[in-house]
């Protein structure tokens, strides 16, 4: 319920109406920055104003309080920070640029005080510690993609290069809009890094037309390369970082646009060496911008390969000087230097490799034979093991070894199976490194085996990556958790820890979420479901049938649930899933579906599907999408052109399991020997909290649910590391 107090401010703080929301906006401002507050001074003339505060109002003014120890009366503390607050930002006009304004509140945040409280708080940050590393939550629909942009422009002006670096393409192209949208005048010097296989090799492309030339697709992509491969005008990837850096074409997602059967992943960029090829120069040619750019946009793949290069003393392709970075979802940045550390080799591919080869390699046969044997015997051991040189003598991994490298050249494999090969070589061999782990990964429904390998920790990595930052901004929707148990409170120590954080230069600002942001209905399994909805883990033992059996009654009755949940939605509907095989099983059992179900496939990828689901709801069909991967993270499903309450691109989002096993990497597999499986916890809970977020992107929206199906989350008698996701909500 809200309450009206008088305050009294100096004369010299002029406000235009209403004065109300403008003088809580201002001491809300200062409380979230923590400022100290600034009285009256003795004597002075003031004005009265009669000010409403809400429920959350007095909330923060209460922390604020509390965490300063103030026992002033409350009208006097809202004084204090409007005043501060107000001196402030006078102080930042006055310090800008002349002419300059730092920011237009009025009309860059629209009346949206949370994303403004998100943008306050950052800057005040970087200016309290020049080399700081800020951590910064925003949740879901709070507009950090613009918050980012704007702290851009801001800092371009400074000393250091900034680089603004996001975890997908289609993130890229989320910020990128921003900064057109808000950039007035002409923007600083730009440069966008992606990787070569964004990238359209021409010479690639034009077999392709030639072998396909009565395709309609073929005449198409044919056309797009006489043009110079363009970016498409309809809202592609391509375009829109086209608009924020003019430089940028032949990209793969506009190939993939105009021409949807194309086989785009075989006709991308493997070699920047080659020369006459317009993709690859264009490409070499967004990387030498860099060098001068004041802002560079890159994933956060190209960070962690740009530092990998210049550790190892050869040349990058971002600015060698220290640079500012401002990092969207900050927290895969972990997930992907890990990944670019670390290798794996599917036993099960290797053998089939080997019985291709058994008709005309000698000792292939005997080589397979001796694989098999090693598959069965991982396929025993838990999710996850460590192996061990005992293991590996045990089934005569060195004899393996000692073949592959023996294999002769020119015997006609392909391209993929000598990758195979060489993979499997360099797992094996990672044993004989002390400082390099071994692991076995099992696929979730056949548990097929697959080694992994790569260093236990990228302490040294991390080090040198954040001593190339003059400072940071780490953005995400997901940067605080809370402890294991119901009374610890939420903090960092997770994010700190799988990204090196030098702890002496963080500072982390109090986390912002809208409160419509959880405006769903929460639906849950409930009598018989939660039995039928029970996925089976590790409690069924090794045995491989009795897993098969209880995976696929799981699967059955998660796919009758959405089948159910598809019937009644309002509108779309996402099934976020933790990885392919289950995206590939449920498939088979949602044909009933028909054209309304879009899945996520290996080869096409996750902006295939996107563009599916979106142009199905286009043509007034609601879509069942079997999401996996990027899906998890950033995925934005709104209807723009239409106001809020009549947007049903997606109504429904569907969680089947929470996502454990989801990370593979040496490093993780080493914390969790280190600190146990609740390193396991926080990781999934980190992709837990992410997937909430696709729900909820816009204020206003009705009709949406969540369905949490995983029965385990709601038994009374569910462990602790179950019972942790209840917490987020």
């Amino acid at each position: 319920m809200a309450s009206i107090r008088t305050i009294k401010l100096p004369r010299a703080v002029r406000l235009r109406p209403p004065h109300s929301t403008r003088i809580m906006a201002l001491a809300h401002e200062g409380a979230v920055l923590d400022l100290p507050m600034l009285t009256l001074p003795r004597g002075a003339d003031g004005v009265s104003y009669g000010v409403r505060l809400s429920d959350e109002d007095e909330r923060v003014i209460a922390e604020y309080m509390q965490r300063r120890a103030i026992r002033e009366p409350v009208s006097r503390v809202i004084a204090g920070l409007a005043y501060a607050a107000w001196r402030r930002r006078k102080s930042e006009q006055s310090s800008s640029p002349k002419g300059k304004k730092l920011v237009d509140h009025e009309g860059f945040f629209g009346g949206r005080r949370e994303q403004e409280r998100y943008y306050r708080s950052i800057l005040n940050a970087t200016k309290t510690n020049r080399d700081a590393i800020v951590l910064a939550e925003g949740g879901t629909g709070l507009g950090k993609s613009r918050v980012l942009a704007q702290l851009a422009l801001d800092l371009a002006s400074g000393d250091a290069p900034v680089i603004v670096a996001a975890p997908t393409i289609q993130i890229m192209a989320q910020i990128a809009d921003e900064f057109v949208s808000i950039a007035t005048g002409r923007m600083p010097g730009v440069a966008v890094i992606l990787g070569k296989s964004q990238f359209i090799d021409s010479q690639k492309l034009a077999i392709w037309i030639d072998a396909a030339r009565d395709d309609d697709d073929a005449k198409a992509a044919e056309e797009w390369m006489k043009q110079g491969a363009p970016p498409v005008p309809n809202g592609s990837y391509g375009e829109r970082l086209h608009r924020f850096c003019p430089a940028v074409a032949w990209l793969a997602d506009d190939l993939m646009t105009i021409a949807p059967s194309a086989p785009v992943a075989d006709l991308t960029v493997d070699d920047l060496t080659k020369e006459d090829d317009p993709g690859r120069q264009i490409c070499r040619d967004l990387r030498e911008r860099a060098q001068n750019a004041r802002i560079v946009m890159c994933s956060h793949a190209a960070l962690v390969m740009d530092r990998k290069l210049k550790r190892m003393g050869n040349p990058g392709f971002l600015p060698d000087t220290p640079t500012v970075m401002l990092i969207d979802e900050a927290h895969q940045l972990a997930s992907v230097a890990e990944a670019a550390h670390s290798s794996s080799c599917s036993l099960v591919m290797l053998r089939q490799v080997l019985l291709h080869m058994r008709s005309h390699v000698r000792g292939a046969g005997t080589c397979s034979e001796r694989l098999e044997r090693l598959i069965q015997q991982a396929r025993k051991a838990p999710d996850g093991a460590a192996v061990t040189k005992d293991f590996l003598e045990k089934n005569e991994v060195g004899k393996i070894v000692d073949f592959l490298k023996r294999i002769p050249e020119g015997i006609g494999l392909s391209g993929a199976q000598k990758s195979i090969i060489q993979a499997g070589i360099s797992v094996f061999q990672a044993v004989l490194r002390d400082d390099f782990g071994l692991y076995i990964r099992l696929s979730p429904v056949r548990r097929w085996p697959s080694l992994l390998s790569g260093p236990r920790s990228l302490r040294y990595f991390f080090k040198s990556f954040w001593e190339s930052t003059s400072s940071a901004v780490l953005c995400s929707g997901t940067l605080f958790l809370p402890g294991k148990t119901p009374l610890d409170p939420l903090n960092i120590s997770y994010v700190q820890t799988i990204l090196s954080l030098p702890t002496q230069r963080v500072i982390a600002t109090p986390p912002v979420h809208p409160k419509w942001a959880t405006s769903y209905a929460l639906m849950k399994p409930l009598g018989e479901e939660l039995d039928s909805l029970l996925p089976p883990t590790e409690r069924n033992g090794i045995d491989v049938k009795v897993f098969e059996v209880e995976h696929d009654r799981w699967l059955n009755a998660v796919a009758a649930k959405i089948g159910e949940i598809a019937e009644t939605a309002l509108g779309g509907t996402l099934v976020l899933i933790p990885g392919y095989e289950t995206v590939e099983a449920l498939e088979l059992r949602l044909v009933g579906l028909g054209g309304r179900l879009v899945v996520q496939a290996r080869d096409s990828g996750f902006a295939a599907a996107r563009r599916q689901f979106i142009n199905l709801y286009g043509q007034g069909v609601k879509p069942v999408w079997l999401a996996t991967g990027p899906a998890w993270t950033g995925l934005d499903l709104s209807d723009h052109e239409k106001p809020a309450h009549e947007d049903f691109m997606l109504t429904d989002l569907v969680i089947p399991r929470i996502p454990f096993g989801t990370e593979h990497s040496t490093i993780h597999e080493s914390r969790k020997e280190i600190h146990g499986f609740v390193y396991e916890v926080y990781r999934a809970a980190f992709q837990f909290r992410q997937g909430l977020g696709r729900l909820m992107r816009r204020e206003g929206v009705a009709g949406r649910r969540l369905w949490l199906l995983d029965a385990r989350m709601w038994r009374d008698d569910a462990p602790w590391y179950i019972a942790y996701f209840r917490r987020f909500f």
